[in-house]
């Protein structure tokens, strides 16, 4: 074994990558003489505590704290440990490395067997700083120091020679079988080929940004230029951070992040302060066009650009070249001012806020950097020296971490020392107001841990809460003047709480308590606080605001109000439920603590967010159960710093969880979240309750707990990335609301802006309910990505005003829009309306996407719900069990369709499954039409059955809900009516309930039912019901878009006094191939280590439960008793469906037939307009065009609109409505699908040119809004401009594990849309770089339906269709053809399968070349499909593929045609150029096709050839050498290498002893390994040449046709000054 080295995910910091590297080259020093086998493990995670490396020998096990740092070090035994008198942090925890030290000794000693497969009494620690110091362990005990050691860089290699002494402790078998243990295989970073091939998306270099600088032109505006180096600054920050982990707060963060990660590599401080300044340049840029005139002093003008611009792309320059490693080009360094510092900075001013980003602290001092001029400040954060804080931050010192974000709140400045009112802890993180209140108990003591029980603990429901939501639509009522019964209330009320009411039924006592709360109300509205406040108030309502919300960044809360008035001088909030008892006036009561928090909260947020003076402002608490019920609410800063602490102190908690922190539960106490607590209400109720929730964890299984650990964990990182942003979606995160500009809004589609309201009608008495909003004539809101049923909030703002529009700076509005937005105007339902119209008064208003918490609760809800749920359902979602058959039941009903008995088969097995079915249904193959439809009617005839239909989207359940209608299946729909089909809301449960009149009758309505659907959120949102109404089926759509957490509380809710589930059994329906669900965290964040976790087949938190079942149930991919997939499409044509046949589903689908797959495709057509042409000959075509000559107006369009493809688009669209005229039908004729928002517009622009109103609204959009629909003429534009863009397109790629293809869900779907064409059109040049869009255009050739045409040619039809030329021969003869026809044909010939010429190993050659990726296959693993070649019964069977089959094929179909190509390009090379002796490096070498030309034409003047093939594949170099030797092993001695590093620095100097010819081929090499790779391989190769001057290089490069210029290959070159480049 020697060493192996495993890495789980990269580090986040440069410093532990680099001691991670010398660890592994110390070891591979000692191991390299194979006496000594070694393991080690980078970055892994066992049970939430993170190891930075873990060394395994047969000694025992090393684990390594990597430390940022060095100097003078002190550690202690207890305390905090020291870095030049700083306190050093560690781990996750962010406490004392000794504290993560012992986590990880404490973990190895309890479950060294789980982990390793054996049990060991010990392991060894080593805290290893990366920079030179001087260490004082002096206050560690000599017990402590026998397993932890503290050193610097310099000493690692003793620390690692001690440790490979004394006695072996673990046997050689159980040392080999360690990395299965660990399950690790996967990430052993020696295989190398996974990292460099290029088949999924490779992130830019260098060379590439240094390139687009160069091409800027400089003839075009300045503010564009800027715009330019900004997109290039944001591609180059976010390239660099791809697989970091860390959680960045807008881009400000990330900048600070780099620039402090090499600031090891700068001078000084100048290049910061430069990168700064431009970051801040570019984002005060105003578009001189703006509607409105800004009086916006900190805009930049274009005098400050121009004389700046030098400067900033010097700044730019040089920070891209630091951070990836690479000196800037002389080309553009030459370009560089020669003062760097006689520039503009940025203007700043201190105001209210100041946000910072944490760099260094101590006891009383932060070091940070100022993010609005980049500049270190120094803040005194205690409360001794500083007369105005509110508080004493000291606690601090124990959270911060380098990185860390806060707002220094009204800042002074003395001394040049910042001394802060609040400092506020990550405050893009908003935490709700109310949920932090509640964690404060009586005696004002609140804990984080008290927030953390809150978040786990499932909803419960009594008469309390009921009749306190009863008394807010009182309240409502009172201000609204609304006058009617209790009866009427009552039936509102209950449309409203449907299932609550069914739960819960109300008591006869309810109506007495509501009757007295809304005298109470009244008098407190309408004659209590008249008199009380100072502040007048308007009692008919004019300036009051109900329930508005708040956003507040500045102290990193969000708040939603009972009520305020307008001008804010006043707030009230209402309270139903008991207050502190008042001895001395039982009718007056207290305000207890923790509603007092929430309005010291509130009051705080007008204070510091809107500068509202307390003087000015009036706060009450509305108790409406007491008769004196309005209490005024005094300040109390010492309460508001106790709260603000709490809320800093969560904040960093939630950090905490989502690094795995969730563990803490196994050591929490009651008395650990409420400390102090006691009395009969503690020990009777809230006590119990916490054991309750606490015992569930600690007496589940391990199994259970790491699964319930890990995915708390999961959807705590989607929480936070949801709130902060995530680094693969730009603008992405509730924070971008207020960090980003209103143009980086608007590209991203996140906000309408510059909206006018339409006057609102108010019926007397009645609420407003929805409000209209008018889109400027300017105003494409296609760019938008809003639709009907968003959450969203909206206010109105001023446009004059700097950084508008901010919700920060506004009350807003919440709601959810109405109506898809139409052309001229959008509507939003209010989700609480209002009183009168003057509450929107406002001249110009903006809508942006809301954040929901609640939904995220819920799945942390329903993970708690799955330690509570019954013992066997959790066996059987562990896989612990089997699921159980009975194959006794026969079907009642028939369902065979169109003579096809295939759903006969499926719905029995479905039937006899006790626990769980899988149906897989792939696209066109009525997995909803018949697969459910079809379950579903055969479950009803069992008499009082009740059936769930479930589902991810709204647009599917509509789907469900159609096909019941037509079957007139009675059934009840949970949801909204703005996510609910107009034709089915009668359905709704809040409709059906308006007839009832109260819980009893709607608990019988329910009861009576026997099919429920909804989404799974509505669901989740509604869970109770499950605890009323036991189904017995459960039938889940779309289950691959549905994540496990999503799910998991459903299928674990019990029945109430049962200890049954409420799902008896589910069947899950869906397709892993086509979309999954749209998650925040990428692959680094979500995937399982855990190996128990593995073992059920859990490898990544983003799959689907349906995944991961059907890795466990359908591992041969047949069917059985657990799963059926589907297979008879009936959408698609069958030429449609031939790629994705091939391409995804191992060439399993088969037509129905429906008439439409069969239509005859004439080979030719009479028309004179080509675009007529290819409609009519071709039912699968892909166009490209010739790269256009870009202008200036062009460079100001974003990259997600593509002007020359939106008009091709748009005229195929035509021409298709043309042919189409007489029967077309905009729902059902063609449709346009693209990945972005963006292009939409531009295409419906371009379309609507043409005149034709029908065209207008045809279904433009985009694939994951497109999934689940059809057309029968699609037209697909790929859009992309750049090469980055290919990170967005194939953001959805993954390799199948059982047939080993790379699989692309949002192809596949986009593809499989189209019944009978389907024509798709994009940058061949940037495309063909994936290897997936390389297939689909080989495909399309392959069948004579690729084309290049100009864009302005397809618009007019101008062009004419290639004839079939046959396929080229190549007449090769000699040795090469005696070669071939020995170790391929031969071979091939004599396989089982094969029928030549027709069937080669038993398939056709269309299904061979996709089976091999069309050449760009790495060879290495073995692949699955099903034959063409039927057997004789007319079964066509599943075959395995070997790496050896492989690569026949590919030498049968392909090795022919590049052996003649490359012999062509050799050919062209002088022979007198070529010396007897020769070094041959072939890169790739394949089966050393390149090497046999060579033979071929040099054979003659060369006698002593030493080829060195080099290849990840070992088939391919078995085939090498077989090849190589035979024919020529005379003259050249093969040797065989699977990677250019083997060839060290030992092997160049030999082969240099006596200068020689050194070539250096690539044939194809570029198209299979990425940017990077292809630039280290240049740097080592330039060093190589370099070192030994005296040889001579020539370099071959044969590339495939259109390939010439990929971008690997450009990088490549681009790295030399050579010209000694042959190219083909």
């Amino acid at each position: 074994m020697a060493l192996k080295i495993y890495k789980i995910s990269e580090f986040n910091h440069k410093a532990k990558i680099g001691l991670f590297d010398e660890l592994c080259k110390l070891l591979a020093e000692r191991c390299e003489d194979g006496k000594e086998d070694c393991i080690v493990v980078g970055n892994y995670n066992v049970e939430g505590v993170e190891i930075d490396a873990m060394v395994v020998t047969q000694y025992g096990v090393m684990f390594f704290d990597f430390k940022n740092g060095g100097g003078n070090i002190v550690a202690r035994e207890v305390g905090e440990w020291t870095q030049n008198d700083h306190s050093v942090a560690g781990g996750a925890y962010g406490k004392s490395p000794m504290v993560n030290a012992r986590m990880m000794r404490n973990r190895l000693r309890s479950s060294s067997s789980k982990l390793l497969g054996c049990q060991l009494s010990d392991a060894k620690v080593v805290v290893v700083f990366s920079m030179a110091s001087s260490i004082d362990d002096s206050a560690l005990s000599e017990s402590t120091k026998s397993w932890l050691t503290v050193c610097d860089i310099n000493n690692i290699a003793d620390i690692l020679d001690k440790a490979l002494l004394g006695a072996r402790v673990i046997s050689d078998e159980i040392f080999n079988a360690i990395p299965n243990h660990l399950c690790i295989s996967q990430f052993d970073i020696q295989q190398g080929s996974a990292n460099s091939y290029s088949g999924i998306y490779s992130p830019d270099v260098a060379t590439d940004f240094f390139g687009q600088i160069l091409s800027m032109p400089n003839d075009i505006d300045i503010r564009l230029q800027y715009r330019m180096l900004a997109q290039i600054f944001h591609q180059a920050v976010d390239g660099k951070l791809q697989d970091n982990n860390i959680k960045f707060s807008g881009f400000y963060a990330k900048v600070e992040y780099l620039l402090s990660e090499y600031k090891d590599k700068m001078m000084d401080r100048s290049l910061a302060m430069a990168v700064n300044a431009f970051r801040i340049r570019t984002r005060r840029l105003k578009p001189r066009s703006a509607r409105y005139q800004t009086n916006d002093e900190e805009s930049v003008t274009d005098e400050e650009l121009t004389k700046s611009l030098t400067h900033d792309v010097a700044a730019l320059a040089k920070f891209i070249g630091m951070i990836y490693g690479s000196p800037v080009p002389e080309e553009l360094s030459s370009r560089f001012p020669y003062v760097s510092d006689a520039y503009y900075r940025p203007l700043y001013r201190m105001g209210a806020v100041m946000r910072v980003v944490v760099d260094s602290w101590d006891d009383d001092f932060i070091m940070a950097t100022d993010s609005d001029s980049g500049l270190e400040q120094k803040i005194y954060y205690r409360k001794t020296d500083n007369r105005y804080a509110l508080g004493d931050h000291g606690y601090l010192k124990d959270m911060l971490q380098k990185g860390d974000q806060l707002n220094i709140v009204v800042p002074r400045i003395e001394n040049e020392i910042i001394y802060p009112v609040i400092v506020i802890y990550n405050p893009d993180y908003l935490i709700d107001v109310s949920s932090l209140a509640a964690c404060f108990s009586e005696h004002e003591i609140a804990t984080p841990y008290a927030y953390l029980i809150r978040k786990l603990s499932p909803s419960v429901n009594s008469e309390a809460i009921m009749l306190g939501n009863f008394a807010g639509q009182i309240l409502d009522e009172e201000v609204y003047h609304i006058k009617r019964s209790y009866e009427r209330g009552l039936r509102a009320f209950c449309a409203n709480n449907a299932v609550n009411l069914a739960v819960c039924p109300l008591s006869e006592q309810f109506r007495e308590n509501a009757e007295m709360q809304k005298q109470h109300i009244h008098r407190a509205i309408f004659e209590t606080l008249a008199e009380a406040a100072t502040i007048p108030y308007q009692a008919d309502g004019r300036n009051t605001i109900l329930e508005p919300s708040f956003y507040s960044e500045t102290l990193g809360l969000q708040a939603r109000m009972d009520f305020i008035q307008k001008d804010m001088t006043m707030m009230v909030e209402q309270k139903s439920g008991k207050a502190a008892y008042n001895p001395s006036d039982p009718a007056t009561p207290r305000i207890r603590p923790e509603h007092y928090v929430q309005a010291l909260l509130y009051m705080a947020i007008f204070r510091y967010n809107y500068g509202v003076a307390y003087s000015n402002f009036h706060s009450y608490m509305l108790y409406s159960k007491y008769p004196n019920s309005l209490l005024d609410i005094a300040t109390a800063p010492g309460l508001l710093f106790d709260a603000l602490k709490l809320r800093n102190q969560v904040a960093w908690m939630e950090l905490l969880l989502s690094k795995g922190g969730f563990r803490m539960l196994e050591s929490l106490t009651p008395e650990h979240i409420y400390p102090n607590e006691s009395g009969y209400a503690w020990t009777h109720f809230v006590r119990p309750r916490l054991e309750d929730i606490l015992y569930q964890v600690r007496g589940a299984s391990q199994l259970e707990r790491d699964y319930y650990y890990r995915f708390l964990t999961f959807i705590e990182n989607e929480q936070i990335l949801s709130k902060v942003g995530n680094r693969t979606k730009e603008e992405s995160g509730f924070a971008s609301t207020w960090n980003s500009t209103l143009e980086e809004k608007r590209n991203a589609g996140n906000i309408y802006a510059d909206l006018s309201i339409k006057p609102v009608r108010k019926q007397e008495g009645e609420p407003i309910e929805e409000v209209e909003f008018l889109f400027p004539e300017e105003q494409d809101n296609d760019m938008s990505n809003f639709r009907q049923g968003d959450v969203v909030f909206f206010y109105s703002y001023d446009p004059r005003k700097a950084d508008e529009p901010n919700p920060t700076r506004h009350y807003v509005f919440r709601g959810s829009l109405a109506t898809n937005p139409g052309t001229k105007s959008v509507k939003v339902a209010l989700r609480n309306p209002q009183t009168t119209t003057e509450v929107f008064e406002g001249e110009v208003w903006a809508i942006e996407h809301d954040f929901m918490e609640s939904s995220y609760r819920a799945l942390f809800q329903g993970m708690q719900l799955f330690l509570q749920a019954p013992k066997s359902r959790r066996d059987l979602l562990m896989l612990q069990r089997k699921p159980e058959i009975d194959a006794s039941r026969r079907l009642k009903g028939d369902y065979t369709n169109n003579g096809n008995a295939e759903f006969n088969e499926l719905v029995l097995r479905v039937k006899q499954a006790n626990d769980l079915f899988l149906i897989i249904g792939p696209p066109g193959t009525g997995k909803t039409s018949f697969g459910m439809l079809n379950v579903l009617k055969e479950e009803l005839l069992e008499e009082g059955s009740s059936v769930l239909l479930l589902s991810f989207t709204n647009r599917a359940v509509d789907e469900m809900c159609s096909k019941l209608v037509e079957e007139g299946i009675d059934f009840i729909r949970l949801g909204s009516e703005l996510g609910c089909s107009e034709k089915y809301r009668s359905h709704l449960l809040n409709k059906r309930s308006e007839v009832c009149k109260d819980g009893e009758e709607i608990q019988q309505l329910i009861s009576g039912c026997r099919v429920f659907c909804g989404t799974t959120t509505a669901f989740n949102s509604n869970i109770a019901l499950l605890g009323i109404k036991q189904f017995d089926l459960a039938i889940v759509d779309e289950a691959s878009q549905i994540l496990e957490p999503q799910i998991i509380g459903l299928l674990s809710q019990k029945k109430n006094g049962t200890d049954e589930c409420a799902i008896k059994k589910f069947v899950l329906i869906g397709d892993e191939k086509q979309l999954p669900a749209v998650v925040q965290q990428q692959e680094s964040e979500s995937k399982v280590v855990e190996p128990n976790l593995q073992a059920i087949n859990l490898s990544d938190c983003r799959l689907s439960l349906f995944e991961r079942l059907i890795k466990t149930y359908r591992k041969n991919g047949e069917n059985n008793e657990y799963s059926y997939m589907l297979t008879r499409q009936g959408r698609m044509h069958q030429d449609i469906a031939k790629f994705p046949n091939y391409a995804f589903y191992q060439n399993k689908l088969i037509p129905v037939p429906l008439s439409h797959q069969e239509e005859f495709t004439p080979c030719v057509s009479n028309s004179k307009n080509g675009l007529d042409n290819l409609l009519t000959t071709r039912r699968v075509s892909f166009v490209t065009y010739p790269q256009p000559k870009t202008t200036e107006w062009e460079y100001e369009v974003s990259d997600k609109v593509n002007i020359d493809e939106a008009k091709m688009v748009a005229a195929a669209v035509y021409r298709i409505y043309k042919l189409n005229e007489k029967e077309f039908d905009k729902n059902k004729t063609v449709g346009v699908i693209v990945p972005y928002r963006n292009q939409i517009s531009t295409i419906r622009n371009e379309i609507d040119k043409y005149g034709v109103e029908e065209l207008h609204d045809i279904m433009i959009d985009t694939v994951e809004r497109y999934q689940g629909s059809q057309c029968e003429n699609i037209v697909y534009g790929f859009t992309i401009k750049k090469y980055y863009q290919l990170n967005f397109l194939t953001s959805n790629q993954y390799v199948d594990e059982t047939s080993g293809e790379i699989i692309d869900r949002k192809l596949n779907v986009a593809m499989t849309r189209a019944m009978k064409h389907l024509i798709m059109i994009g940058d061949a040049r940037l495309l063909r770089e994936n290897i997936i869009f390389y297939k689909l255009m080989e495909f399309a050739k392959s069948r004579h339906s690729y084309f290049e045409i100009a864009a302005e040619d397809f618009v007019k039809g101008n062009f004419c269709l290639a004839d079939n030329k046959g396929d080229t021969l190549y007449n090769i003869g000699g040795t090469f053809e005696r070669l071939f026809n020995k170790f391929v044909l031969k071979p091939i010939k004599d396989d089982a399968y094969s029928e030549l010429p027709q069937y080669v190993m038993g398939n056709c050659e269309e299904t061979n070349k996709a089976l091999i990726d069309y050449g760009r296959i790495n060879f290495s693993s073995p692949k699955i499909c099903q034959m063409d070649n039927a057997d004789a019964n007319g079964r066509k069977q599943m075959r395995e593929f070997s790496a050896h089959d492989i690569v026949k094929l590919y030498c049968y179909h392909y090795m022919s045609e590049y052996y003649y190509e490359t012999k062509a390009l050799y050919s062209t090379y002088s022979k007198a150029g070529i010396p007897n002796n020769v070094l041959f490096i072939d890169m790739g070498c394949g089966p050393a096709t390149a090497g046999l030309a060579f033979m071929d034409v040099f054979g003659d003047v060369v006698s002593n050839v030493e080829y060195y093939g080099i290849d990840t594949s070992e088939a391919m170099l078995d085939m090498a050498e077989k090849m190589m030797k035979d024919g020529y092993g005379d003259k050249a001695c093969f040797h065989k290498v699977r990677s250019f590093s083997q060839l060290d620095a030992n092997f160049w100097a030999g082969v240099s002893e006596v200068p020689s010819l050194v070539v250096f081929n690539f044939s194809n090499f570029f198209s299979m390994v990425s940017p990077a790779f292809s630039e280290k391989l240049a740097n080592q190769i330039s060093n190589i040449m370099k070192k030994y001057p005296l040889n001579k290089y020539e370099f071959f490069i044969l590339q495939a046709e259109g390939e010439e210029n990929s971008k690997s290959c450009r990088v490549f070159k681009n790295s030399f000054t050579t010209n000694h480049f042959i190219n083909k």
